[in-house]
């Protein structure tokens, strides 16, 4: 790709190296599965064949499975440095994803929970350059004397439907927004499936592909039973040493004629959309990195591909030691640029309001390296074919000023490569109906306990709750507990320096534990040292007797600044740029004892204190990018508890 500068952002032109003959050749020759995968590494393209292991992942022990994948050869000492790029190889689904993350999906799909091989030949591409290296003695030699099968005959797509349909899309989406209305998301990624019955020739298909859509993340899966064509544009996690690098897509935009380009970079929808997914990446990337590590190192990039502009971010963090594959996974996936935010919540919404399993889709091509460094990227743009069943899917972020059909038109949008590549026309479908209940979640359980000394963290499972985390560490010492595990008592028992609530989904009365123990600490004449973020702001407020209800314009990634700023959390600031995420708050005046000490533009209520006591709430979020001060915040909040 090169770069060039478009309106004060990064613009990037997709390119790609040409895949060499000789490579062609052999992936044309061996038979059983085998991968074709572009820029891994320092390579273009390189092809892995031969497998000595298959392991097919299910769901309910995937954990372990990942946790106890066999080396099955030390690479280290390995001659021929391309050696060093074997590993495991394969994909992971999306409902296995979700159930790592306590979520059990409400659809099945025939399609594996996921596969990782371990190939014993690998070809890799560099340059105009050509390299062979097995661990099979005179693999290259017997390829060589391969011949070419003879080429399959294309079979006929038949019986081309969709799911959901656009009346379907608009109820599932009217559902969603509402979600999105009340505080129980801030964004959902709500998608359509197009099937066909029927085949297609992978390697063709592929190459077709590329001419119409070059990607980053182009890749090959090719099994007898299952095989995966993706040209993802998207690199989800990459792990070298302890070097970590995540690039969140956010923000999509049709090619159109005229100033299609400057109306994307303007466009406040969007904008808002990637602030929100830079956040929770920088929030999960804070699951396995260092406290202080994480960096953005480039902001909003915009990438062009054949059909959309995307905006892209790279992001950047120190990994923690001993980390195993399981809990990087777990922490990082799925990812939420195809999610939403909060990912917990939103995903409990995506199993309610689709009505089939997402399978491949969403999911990730893995390659774990036998050193322990990871490339993972998400499978969007990916064509699916199994069982004589051909399946392309593609989603949408649904937000608070979005309309059912410029979303559903641009689903459609994102899969239109595909579907030309395989000469789909799009069908009606019949309608389906929505469940009206949220599927469970099943939160680990872990012993935690404080010290006096330090700051406990109640988690609401927000997807910024971990960037709260690195914003208190970077002063103070602190621990972290999941609401769901609060126990009142043992806090009284034991108070920590300072009590933190972190933003999270919902309505303050959705957390009875939380709300009980703020009750009591606001009604002891000892209270315990208190900061209530978002959410945990909201609770204060419905605590002292103010109703927080909806905004009439929610704010979801929306920079503002604060002026006519009072109180001691926001001593020596006059004004400040802030990250506003929500959809609830008040404007009312709040009486003595209690400060409101900073209003937005729409005057709800953004920082209120108490006028003696260590009780603050913040309605915005001061540990997020977006917040031009919030060491000066966190000094003055830790100077006054």
């Amino acid at each position: 790709m090169f770069t060039t500068s478009v309106y004060g952002a990064s613009f990037l032109t997709m390119q790609m190296a040409l895949i060499d003959p000789k490579l062609l050749q052999t992936y044309r020759k061996v038979q059983g599965p085998r991968v074709l995968k572009y820029g891994l590494m320092d390579t273009d393209w390189v092809l892995f064949c031969d497998p000595l292991m298959e392991i097919e992942l299910k769901r309910e022990q995937i954990k372990l499975q990942l946790d106890s994948l066999p080396e099955l050869q030390d690479l280290s000492l390995a001659t021929d440095p391309n050696l060093k790029l074997l590993g495991w190889t394969g994909f992971i689904g999306y409902e296995s994803l979700v159930f790592m993350n306590g979520i059990v999906p409400r659809f099945d799909t025939p399609i594996p929970d996921g596969v990782l091989y371990f190939f014993q030949t690998v070809v890799v591409q560099r340059g105009n350059q050509v390299h062979f290296a097995s661990l099979i003695p005179n693999r290259e030699e017997e390829i060589s004397k391969l011949t070419s099968p003879q080429a399959e005959i294309s079979q006929t797509l038949q019986r081309v439907r969709v799911s959901p349909s656009q009346t379907e899309y608009r109820s599932a989406f009217t559902k969603a927004k509402e979600a999105i209305l009340d505080g129980c998301t801030y964004q959902i990624k709500l998608s359509i499936k197009v099937m066909a019955d029927g085949g297609i020739k992978p390697l063709e298909t592929f190459l077709k592909l590329l001419e119409l859509n070059p990607s980053p993340e182009a890749m090959l899966l090719e099994s007898e039973k299952l095989s995966l064509v993706s040209s993802s544009p998207e690199t989800q996690l990459l792990i070298c040493g302890d070097e970590v690098i995540t690039k969140p897509i956010g923000g999509t935009w049709r090619k159109e004629k005229g100033n299609a380009l400057e109306n994307f970079l303007q466009d406040f929808k969007e904008l808002s959309e990637h602030n929100m997914l830079v956040d929770l990446e920088r929030n999960d990337l804070g699951r396995i990195c260092k406290p202080g590590s994480v960096k953005i190192q480039k902001f909003c990039d915009i990438e062009e591909y054949s059909h959309l502009y995307h905006m892209v971010t790279t992001i950047t963090g120190k990994l923690n030691p001993k980390m195993s594959l399981s809990a990087i996974v777990s922490a990082i996936l799925p990812g939420g640029t195809i999610t939403g935010c909060p990912k917990t919540a939103t995903m409990q919404y995506i199993n309610a309001l689709e009505n089939q399993a997402r399978g491949p889709y969403t999911g990730v091509f893995l390659h774990r390296f036998q050193n322990g460094d990871l490339h993972t990227s998400i499978l969007i743009r990916t064509i699916v074919a199994y069982q004589n069943c051909l399946e392309i899917q593609a989603g949408g972020g649904i937000v608070a000023d979005s309309t059912a059909e410029y979303e559903y038109q641009e689903n459609l949008a994102k899969a239109r490569a595909l579907l030309d590549v395989c000469g789909i026309q799009i069908p009606d479908e019949k309608d389906f109906n929505i469940p009206s209940l949220i599927p469970g979640f099943y939160p680990e359980v872990s012993d935690v306990s404080w010290n006096q000394n330090q700051v406990l963290l109640i988690n609401h499972y927000d997807s910024f709750s971990d960037n709260v985390r690195h914003w208190l560490l970077s002063i103070v010492d602190t621990v972290v507990v999941d609401a769901a595990h609060l126990n009142p008592k043992q806090v009284f028992l034991n108070p920590p320096k300072l009590l933190v609530y972190s933003p999270g989904p919902g309505h303050p009365k959705d957390w009875s534990l939380s709300m009980s123990l703020l009750q009591s600490i606001l009604g002891s004449s000892s209270p315990i040292a208190f900061l209530g973020i978002c959410l945990g702001f909201q609770m204060l407020l419905e605590c002292l007797g103010h109703k927080v209800q909806r905004l009439r314009v929610p704010r979801h990634g929306v920079c503002e600044e604060l002026n006519h700023l009072s109180g001691r959390m926001f001593e020596g600031l006059n004004k400040i740029r802030v990250g506003r995420y929500h959809s609830l708050g008040t404007i009312r005046e709040i009486g003595s004892p209690y400060l409101v000490t900073a209003r937005s533009e729409d005057g709800c209520i953004m920082g209120l204190e108490h006028k003696k006591l260590p009780i603050f709430g913040l309605q915005f979020h001061p540990e997020s990018f977006l917040c031009d001060n919030p060491q000066k915040l966190l000094t003055n909040l830790i100077s006054n508890v």
